[in-house]
């Protein structure tokens, strides 16, 4: 009776540290300001729009890119350290000339908390303007703020390798395609 115990209490032993790494392994992570954070639900939000994107205006030998990127946080855990995505996205619209001068002109944030999502941009010499979303799916955003006098609705909309972008009001329509540099 006492060998099968002998033998028992190391698999039952072996079955409770198994047990233990999964629930460890599964259960929120803490990011270094202490908040807990969901790391595979974080990482997936508005993915699809990370990348740098391009469009080529040759009237006026410029590209235009728009490059959104996860804004990123560090986690610390006993023996490691994770680098989980955070709530917001990070954007930035710039050009190029065929001369290869370069002009940084709107910062944009994607802030992408599970109620309401909001984007921000700030133009160059502006204020920042704040948007709140309307619609979203797997491939698309939309945003609105109709106190604003242009644009009161901003869409992006990906389809493969390529981003629509549309900026309209009541009035007046732009509408803009990105194609994929990188992701």
């Amino acid at each position: 009776m006492e060998r099968k115990l002998a033998l028992v209490s190391p698999l039952i032993l072996l079955v409770l540290i198994v047990g233990l790494i999964i629930w460890g392994l599964s259960s929120p992570r803490r990011t270094i300001d202490g908040a807990i954070e969901d790391e595979i639900t974080v990482m997936h939000r508005g993915a699809w729009i990370h990348g740098l994107w391009y469009r080529v205006d040759s009237t006026r030998n410029t590209t235009f890119y728009e490059e959104w990127a996860p804004k990123t946080k560090l986690s610390i855990h006993p023996n490691r350290t994770t680098l989980l995505w955070s709530d917001s996205i990070l954007g930035t619209g710039f050009s190029t000339t065929t001369d290869n001068d370069t002009s940084i002109w709107e910062h944009l944030v994607i802030d992408t908390k599970p109620s309401k999502w909001t984007y921000t941009a700030r133009v160059k010499g502006q204020q920042a303007i704040t948007f709140i979303e309307s619609m979203r799916s797997d491939s698309m955003l939309q945003f609105e703020n109709l106190k604003h006098d242009f644009p009161k609705y901003i869409r992006y909309n990906r389809k493969g390798s390529t981003l629509h972008a549309r900026v309209w009001n009541e009035t007046e329509t732009l509408s803009f395609t990105f194609t994929l540099k990188h992701e």
